[in-house]
């Protein structure tokens, strides 16, 4: 069904560019909602005061952008995903080096144990670092999806209809692929942390045994500010997702 709220730019007879938009249901649009008309007019670069109805012009301009932010979008869906498997696929790596390690601490000499204690904590430690980097590599691919949606928000009414924008109410919270992928991270950084105070602690009371107290009191005390530092950043910068685009409108932050 045809949507009244649309406008078809091709079925529109020879008119002047600078001519204003006959559709009503468009100038409607644009002139109604205060937001839309903000973020058009900065979008095209006019005056929000001057500027007061649509011109063909503009909405030859508002239909390419529309376009390009769905190819955008579309583009940087598809690398969000593909980093997502690289970087699961490193990690999955990581932790089957683990796994041997630990699975071989049963049969070995006190010796091949220090190595392995190192060794582990070494493999915990870059598990660690790599979490964190893929946290906000992921944090980032996905802040560049809300910027380009938020535009395919403010555009579809004019071509459309408010179809992306348009959500379902549910009695229950409804969690997001990328809060569980967020979720996921976090959990996993606990666990390299846990295992790196673990294992290095073990390392160094085999070296130093006389200093038992203050090593694992060492190494669990900054494990655990590395930890506490990184789900503060998470946090600040989940916060700072809640930015002013060029219009001054708060994009959400899921």
């Amino acid at each position: 069904m045809f949507n009244k709220h649309t406008y078809n730019l091709n079925s529109r007879q020879e008119t002047n560019k600078n001519d204003p938009v006959e559709d009503e249901a468009l100038q409607a649009i644009y002139s109604t909602n205060n937001s839309i008309k903000i973020y058009v007019n900065r979008l095209l670069g006019k005056n929000r005061f001057a500027h007061e109805q649509l011109t063909w012009s503009d909405l030859d301009r508002l239909k390419e952008a529309y376009n390009r932010s769905h190819e955008i979008r579309r583009a940087d869906s598809d690398l969000y995903w593909k980093r997502a498997a690289w970087l699961w696929t490193l990690n999955a790596v990581l932790f089957a080096a683990w796994g041997i390690l630990v699975s071989s601490l049963s049969s070995a000499g006190v010796e091949d144990v220090l190595a392995d204690f190192y060794s582990i904590s070494v493999i915990s430690f870059l598990g660690l670092l790599f979490t964190i980097i893929s946290s906000f590599i992921m944090a980032a691919g996905k802040y560049r999806q809300k910027v380009w949606e938020y535009h395919i928000d403010n555009l579809e009414s004019f071509f459309s209809g408010r179809l992306y924008s348009l959500h379902f109410a549910s009695e229950h919270q409804q969690f997001s692929i990328s809060q569980l992928i967020e979720i996921t991270y976090l959990i996993c950084a606990l666990l390299w942390a846990v295992s790196l105070a673990q294992f290095s602690a073990s390392a160094f009371i085999l070296l130093f045994p006389q200093s038992y107290n203050l090593i694992t009191l060492l190494t669990f005390a900054s494990t655990f500010i590395i930890l506490i530092a990184f789900y503060w950043l998470r946090w600040r910068t989940s916060l700072q997702s809640r930015q002013r685009d060029i219009t001054g409108i708060i994009i959400p932050a899921e």
